[in-house]
């Protein structure tokens, strides 16, 4: 059989131009790449190849040795990752600290704006032309002031205090950061929240972060699916307390990844949902609440689609 059976197609080129590059001034040289084991997959070999020439200086046969170097391969991958991911966390802390600049620079003309169409309305009666005008540049005002108060408010430094506080308020926090996002995506997002759920004891800050992270791998889960639409539903059950559950149509889970899918993964995101670090930040903040979260697969009458059920549950206030 070839060797070359077992070199993935993509891989034969450089392989190929390895060996021929041999001749009396290059006798040995080293190659590092991908093979396909049938019973192991595919892994990484690095080689050694030496030429053995015969008396006319022609190249007979070719003595290599090969050492498995899948699991450097995968550390050094991990590092290369986790290296690009601290940039980028860099990058996201800066531009947070540039978005709270802002959002102090709107703060000042957007009141004189609200003011100013305020005391439109005041001089103009209901029915004379202009006054739909002015309550419609007055709504939109209060409209980003509140955008802007959530945004210097999630860009504070989080503080590991703990209150009672509202699941439902946390959430409708959280959607009023990313709903923007979400519809800019194509995805429409189906909020259900359940009246008179008891409070829990936590931290807003970070549980609005948790319901945008969850919010956001939704999204991403969806951009490749079909039918984009995500769900958010909200319920007490008092055998179990407070849960909360995002319910996408995208890319589905792999099966033998849901035992997994809480722990970070450095090399790359599961099922296309971000970066692959955000699963294992979301268990760490249920966590430090006491609670539960879990990654629900549910096959739908399609053969092709399956929803995915992110279910956090938190334990309620006696």
């Amino acid at each position: 059989m070839n060797f070359l059976f077992f070199i993935p197609e993509e891989e034969r080129p450089k392989l190929v131009q390895h060996l021929v590059s041999f001749g009396p001034q290059k006798t040995v040289a080293t190659l590092e790449h991908q093979v396909s084991r049938p019973d192991q997959g595919q892994h990484w070999l690095q080689r050694t190849d030496r030429a053995i020439f015969d008396d006319r200086g022609r190249i007979f046969e070719f003595q290599s040795m090969a050492r498995d170097i899948t699991d450097r391969k995968r550390l050094e991958a991990q590092i290369q990752a986790a290296q690009a991911h601290l940039v980028q966390v860099a990058r996201l802390a800066t531009i947070g600290e540039m978005a709270s600049g802002v959002a102090h620079q709107i703060y000042n003309p957007l009141t004189t704006i609200i003011a100013d169409a305020q005391i439109l309305m005041r001089k103009l009666p209901p029915n004379r032309p202009g006054r739909d005008s002015a309550e419609a540049i007055e709504q939109a005002g209060w409209r980003l002031q509140q955008v802007v108060q959530r945004l210097l408010e999630y860009s504070r430094p989080s503080t590991e205090e703990l209150s009672s506080l509202s699941v439902n308020d946390t959430i409708q926090s959280a959607i009023s950061l990313v709903n923007p996002y979400i519809e800019e995506a194509g995805c429409d997002l189906e909020p259900s929240l359940g009246n008179g759920l008891p409070t829990v004891f936590g931290n807003p800050r970070q549980l609005e972060s948790l319901w945008v992270n969850l919010l956001l791998l939704a999204r991403d889960a969806n951009l490749k699916a079909g039918e984009r639409k995500i769900s958010l539903t909200s319920f007490f059950d008092p055998s179990q307390g407070v849960i909360v559950e995002v319910h996408d149509q995208g890319l589905p889970i792999p099966a033998d990844q849901l035992a997994s899918i809480f722990e970070p993964n450095f090399i790359g995101p599961t099922s296309e949902r971000g970066t692959g670090l955000e699963l294992s930040l979301c268990r760490e903040i249920v966590r430090q609440h006491n609670g539960q979260i879990s990654a629900i697969v549910v096959d739908t009458e399609s053969a092709i689609d399956r929803d995915t059920i992110f279910r956090v549950t938190l334990p309620a206030e006696v």
